[in-house]
């Protein structure tokens, strides 16, 4: 809870937050160990196929929305690795949505260079 917590805050000052994905459920557009930049959003500008981050009990999950219900504030999302849909939640559970993915490739190759160069 305490990490949910520290994103919430961070999306609040700052509007957006880098942080890993753990998991292969969005595989293999985002796969396990990838960092992607989350973006506050407006639950009006949300619309299928937008990837979001969200809060079920206590754990961060990144899906695509499936269907959204506006008129009882609820969004169905589904992992792209996984066969079936997550169960209903409410909008205001919507933390943001993944503005940018960064492959765990690039990130290994960003420290091995660096790595050489202080070398």
């Amino acid at each position: 809870m305490e990490r949910i917590k520290q994103v919430k805050d961070h999306l609040n000052k700052f509007g957006f937050i880098k942080m890993p994905l753990y998991g292969n459920s969005m595989s293999p557009l985002i796969k396990n160990g990838d960092t992607i930049i989350v973006k506050k959003v407006s639950v009006e500008s949300l619309k299928k196929w937008d990837i979001v981050l969200f809060v079920i009990g206590d754990e961060l999950v990144t899906h695509y929305i499936n269907k959204i219900n506006l008129n009882e504030s609820t969004v169905i999302t589904k992992g792209l690795g996984v066969d079936h849909l997550d169960p209903c939640i409410k909008i205001d559970n919507i933390l943001g949505y993944v503005d940018i993915k960064i492959p765990m490739l690039l990130k290994v190759k960003e420290y091995i260079l660096g790595k050489l160069r202080r070398d």
